[in-house]
């Protein structure tokens, strides 16, 4: 992670991913809307994982205070939680001398860091309308909860976890640029593999 001076931010991501769900869960109608209104202020093109970094830069800006928790839906537990299982990772990552490093934004950066660690978890948009893992032709779905599951599907993109319910669902979601790919992780990925589709 330091080869992409993204440390800073894999750390937060990864803390992030500690949690179970970092939005609360209205039940009203209402609410659920206003909700749904909020977590807009923190969603980007890049997927969830580049949103749990807003969602997390936003949550230290405001000090982790709790009326900004309330205010955008976001469990004020799960990110207290967050903030300690990040400040464990930072010191662990201090003691065997990785180098802690912001991109300042960079999120390609981030993106391209994350290929090399969730590499084998890469799936594309099959001309059938569903995705498909690149190793092994899995059918796989956007779960509802992701920030990419209400715009157009990108081509090409990364998942943490596949969860069965009525299908196989994709959470945790990264878009990402095929040739990364190649470039990237060339032991595991090859161009028959990544240019058939």
């Amino acid at each position: 992670m330091s080869d992409f001076g993204c440390s800073e931010e894999i750390l937060t991501i990864i803390s992030m991913l500690q949690v179970e769900s970092v939005f609360t869960k209205p039940s009203t109608g209402n609410m659920i809307a206003k909700s749904r209104i909020q977590r807009r202020n923190f969603e980007v093109a890049e997927g969830d994982l580049i949103t749990y970094l807003n969602i997390y830069s936003a949550f230290v800006k405001s000090e982790m205070d709790k009326g900004f928790c309330h205010k955008n839906f976001i469990n004020f537990k799960a990110m207290k939680r967050v903030a300690d299982v990040r400040s464990n990772l930072q010191k662990m990552a201090l003691n065997y001398n990785i180098p802690l490093i912001s991109c300042q934004g960079n999120t390609e950066a981030i993106c391209k860091c994350l290929v090399t660690g969730l590499f084998p978890n890469a799936a594309y948009l099959h001309y059938s309308g569903v995705y498909k893992t690149v190793r092994g032709n899995i059918e796989l779905y956007i779960h509802p909860d992701s920030v990419l599951y209400t715009i157009e599907q990108p081509q090409w993109l990364l998942f943490c976890e596949v969860v069965q319910t009525t299908k196989l669902f994709m959470r945790d979601l990264t878009v990402i640029n095929s040739d990364w790919l190649l470039e990237l992780v060339p032991h595991f990925y090859h161009k028959t593999t990544c240019y058939n589709y």
